[in-house]
């Protein structure tokens, strides 16, 4: 099982209903299991990021079926003030950060390219993440 942490930025395209072309494999591992064995993972900010965001029924959803898995939210944010500590973010998603540092998952789905940028900083996580940006990514998925 692959676990991907789905940023705010490109949730509401992964989660499109119906799916959107680019997303289509992502969202149908999510949501079915197939083609690909994939979780994805949230807590702290991102949760209250997806709360805001109208998406937030389709990750209960998720979450029940176990194809969403919830980090406590005060493991993530302890650790989201000490990526914050560290000062060395472009972005403004310190959370997500330390939601990949919490549970050691090195795979971002975003369209945010400052997160992108900390995701790939071995000073922020080591080993260092990778980004899924589409179907033609989806050798980081198997």
């Amino acid at each position: 099982m692959k676990l991907i942490i789905v940023d705010v930025s490109a949730a509401h395209k992964v989660f499109a209903r119906p799916p959107r072309k680019q997303w289509k494999d992502l969202q149908e591992s999510l949501t079915r299991g197939k083609p690909f064995d994939v979780v994805a993972v949230h807590g702290g900010g991102l949760t209250r990021e997806y709360q805001g965001k109208g998406i937030w029924q389709i990750c209960i959803e998720l979450n029940r079926t176990g194809r969403m898995r919830l980090f406590k939210d005060s493991l993530v944010d302890d650790e989201t003030q000490v990526v914050r500590k560290l000062g060395i973010c472009k972005s403004n998603d310190a959370h997500v950060i330390a939601l990949a540092r919490v549970s050691h998952c090195r795979l971002l789905c975003s369209e945010d390219g400052n997160l992108k940028q900390d995701f790939k900083n071995q000073r922020l996580i080591n080993p260092r993440g990778k980004i899924y940006g589409g179907n033609s990514h989806n050798h980081l998925l198997r």
